[in-house]
């Protein structure tokens, strides 16, 4: 009689305990699945699923170390939110260094960035030859500097340009980034002073002579870069292949 009661006391146990268990069990196949599927399969993903009590329901490389890239936007931003609050802006500052006489700037205007992202943001995505396809000019807030300087009174500069970009520290590339991807916009220097986004756009256009060079157009245009093309527009419906390096 103890025995039976027993064996029905662990068998109700064992039933109370299996729904627990079915759906995580469900939620692994579905993620396996999905993980393993084409698409996702030749990527390398860490994954870990909790409840509310941080019981593990799913894991893949849980325990794995990995760079979070992009994702360290999401760890940022709820960082500046909870330490600046939502009504935090970022201050550019215009600094004359010397006296103003009769509307002459006697000396060097100093533009001091503080890592303001959004002061000359570039566009993404999108044909910029189609017309209001882009409505970002990356020069409106030097117009508008310029603007607010002759309000002042300063109409001229006896001196220099200087951008500070130095608010940051010097570490302007992380070292973790791959090599492959210090090419592209996506990996551009992160400073406190940044101009298109600290990134070169580079338009292509080919005509229809096989053997000739295409043409290049860097935007924006700096005089300290040069492009040095090495490129042959080939044959209509040939393979295409065509890489950037700096």
């Amino acid at each position: 009689m103890y025995l039976a009661k027993k064996s029905i006391l662990l068998l109700v146990a064992l039933a109370l305990l299996a729904p627990l268990d079915l759906p995580a069990q469900s939620l692994g196949r579905r993620l396996d699945a999905r993980l393993d599927g084409p698409g996702l399969d030749r990527h390398l993903w860490g994954v870990a699923v909790t409840d509310l009590s941080g019981k593990l329901l799913y894991g893949r490389n849980a325990d794995r170390l990995f760079t979070p890239a992009s994702n360290t936007k999401l760890l940022v931003t709820a960082a500046a939110l909870v330490m600046l609050g939502p009504e935090f802006t970022v201050t550019t500052s215009l600094y004359g260094a010397g006296p103003v006489e009769h509307g002459v700037l006697r000396g060097d205007l100093v533009l001091y960035g503080r890592g303001d992202p959004t002061f000359s943001d570039r566009c993404y995505d999108v044909d910029t030859s189609r017309a209001g396809a882009c409505d970002h000019d990356p020069s409106a807030r030097f117009r508008d500097m310029a603007r607010q300087l002759m309000q002042r009174g300063i109409r001229e500069v006896d001196g220099n340009l200087i951008g500070d970009g130095s608010y940051f520290d010097e570490q302007l590339v992380h070292p973790a980034w791959e090599v492959y991807d210090l090419g592209w916009w996506y990996a551009a220097p992160v400073s406190g002073l940044m101009y298109n986004d600290n990134a070169l756009d580079i338009s292509v256009s080919v005509g229809d002579t096989p053997g000739g060079a295409p043409q290049l157009v860097m935007n924006p245009e700096l005089e300290f870069a040069r492009l040095e093309n090495r490129a042959v527009v080939g044959e209509r419906d040939s393979s295409r292949t065509f890489d950037i390096f700096r």
